[in-house]
């Protein structure tokens, strides 16, 4: 695996070498979130995403990484970690931008059967990656997507947001976010979430709420998350 993942890296940079000619004031995100639910479980991640940042079509460059904490009996627990490369175009628009992306996860080892929430399935595989944002008027919403094809494992939340107060950068709404395939059952979450603009490039977040499974008798439980994202010209 990892002289696959010397080649991916490999084949990125080239990627970022040949665009940058034509790439003269990037767009770069920088994001990262943790989260910690009931029985002993957690997650964080953090990552970034490079791109032109001009209206209409740009390339698309992302990395994040991944770990999880999940529940293996009821007194012991397991983590995996993820490396997520993707390259993709975007078409950005004044009020929104929509994404496709391509790429590979890299996972720490397999997850057992049945455990939902590691991330893609605790599986290496190629993924596929869709994303929606909305940004118009007092609004912000997001949608996205993404499936992991080895595992045939699949990660989607969406999230409405509005801005109460119009002078008052704080976006209150909340989230869904279903995750899961055959094999693993599916997990369910949703709550509250609330967004605060510290400055129109930092944006601090969390959200919390419910989480349960689909099989029969499983354990509900809380959760509670906090993110931010860094926004910068390069």
């Amino acid at each position: 695996m990892s002289t696959t993942t010397r080649c991916l890296a490999s084949a990125v940079a080239a990627a970022v070498i040949a665009l940058a000619p034509q790439a003269r004031a990037q767009s770069l995100a920088v994001y990262g979130a943790a989260e910690a639910a009931g029985f002993g479980e957690g997650s964080g991640i953090l990552g970034a995403s490079l791109t032109p940042g001009h209206l209409g079509l740009n390339w698309l460059l992302t990395a994040s990484v991944q770990t999880y904490t999940y529940r293996l009996s009821p007194t012991a627990t397991d983590s995996k970690v993820a490396f997520s490369p993707a390259v993709g175009l975007q078409l950005k628009g004044p009020d929104g931008a929509i994404q496709g992306t391509v790429g590979y996860n890299f996972t720490s080892g397999s997850a057992p059967s049945g455990v939902a929430g590691v991330a893609g399935g605790g599986t290496s595989s190629p993924t596929l990656g869709a994303q929606a944002n909305y940004w118009g008027g007092r609004f912000e919403h997001e949608g996205i997507v993404s499936y992991a094809t080895k595992p045939q494992y699949v990660w989607a939340r969406g999230r409405l947001g509005a801005r109460p107060v119009s002078l008052v950068p704080l976006y209150l709404g909340g989230e869904f976010v279903a995750q899961g395939g055959s094999g693993y059952g599916y997990r369910y979450q949703a709550g509250p979430t609330i967004n605060y603009h510290i400055t129109p490039n930092f944006h601090l977040g969390g959200s919390g709420g419910v989480r349960w499974n689909s099989a029969a008798n499983s354990a509900t439980s809380g959760y509670v998350t906090i993110g931010f994202v860094a926004l910068s010209q390069m």
